[in-house]
């Protein structure tokens, strides 16, 4: 059985820090180091999880570690953005959330 913290690594092999996958799950009240039972993983915290994850890549450096390149383009970095509104969406949800995507949130203009 693979634990909450292995399964949200298995989202993309970018070096993601540690720090990251903490927050998004405290975030969400997911214990990292639980199973990731087929309950966890369809679950609305996890997916919730997920979310904060893709949206950290949104925003990730380019980097080389290891004599391996991890190259975000544009579209990329899009459906990042993309799949995590999907996963907000469908628990019908929102989090705070780091987006840098700007844009007025609010009734008076």
């Amino acid at each position: 059985m693979v634990t909450i913290l292995e399964a949200l690594k298995s989202i993309n092999a970018y070096p993601i820090p540690l720090s990251v996958f903490t927050t998004a799950a405290e975030k969400v009240g997911l214990n990292l180091e639980d199973d990731a039972t087929s309950e966890v993983i369809n679950s609305d915290s996890f997916k919730l999880a997920q979310a904060e994850i893709l949206t950290w890549l949104s925003n990730a450096p380019n980097v080389s570690q290891g004599g391996q390149s991890y190259d975000f383009t544009d579209a990329d970095k899009t459906n990042f953005i993309n799949r995590a509104s999907k996963l907000r969406e469908d628990v019908n949800g929102d989090i705070d959330t780091d987006d840098q995507s700007g844009g007025y949130v609010g009734d008076m203009l």
